[in-house]
């Protein structure tokens, strides 16, 4: 992998399962170049959700998933967990699924989001999936792809 692309903090925005097949299938390429991908599930359709399980459960050998959605997780838990999986090495690429949706609502995942960035190692790709976060947090993401539906 070009090191110069290495490290960025990217938002995939959308609804519906092709917000998460996109970076699912970049965490597919990476590995296959042996790097080491998670993903942290913050809020997830349950359609999406439906379709996607068959390839969270095809996919162990490549990506590591973490349930952390609100219902089931204290905050104090979501922000050990997530935080953990930052200062953690060895992974390069650290998917977030869900998490810009909640930007607008919760105080505690925008104190999140900026140790989040402030936290992550060099090297490690950050990649939101979610809907499109507040305009002042836009300037945050190196690269945003906005997918819909055709």
């Amino acid at each position: 992998m070009d090191n110069r692309l290495k490290g960025l903090v990217q938002l995939y925005a959308g609804e519906g399962k092709e917000t998460y097949l996109a970076p699912l299938g970049m965490g597919l390429r990476a590995w296959g170049h042996g790097l080491k991908s998670c993903l942290l599930i913050y809020e997830i359709e349950m359609a999406v959700l439906e379709t996607v399980t068959p390839i969270f459960t095809n996919c162990k050998a490549w990506l590591d998933v973490i349930d952390l959605r609100r219902k089931e997780k204290s905050e104090s838990n979501i922000y050990l967990e997530t935080m953990g999986v930052i200062r953690r090495t060895g992974y390069d690429i650290i998917m977030l699924g869900g998490f810009t949706n909640l930007l607008p609502c919760y105080t505690f995942y925008q104190k999140l989001f900026e140790e989040l960035i402030k936290e992550k190692k060099q090297e490690t790709e950050l990649v939101f999936i979610g809907g499109l976060p507040p305009s002042e947090y836009l300037d945050y993401f190196a690269l945003i792809t906005k997918i819909e539906e055709i």
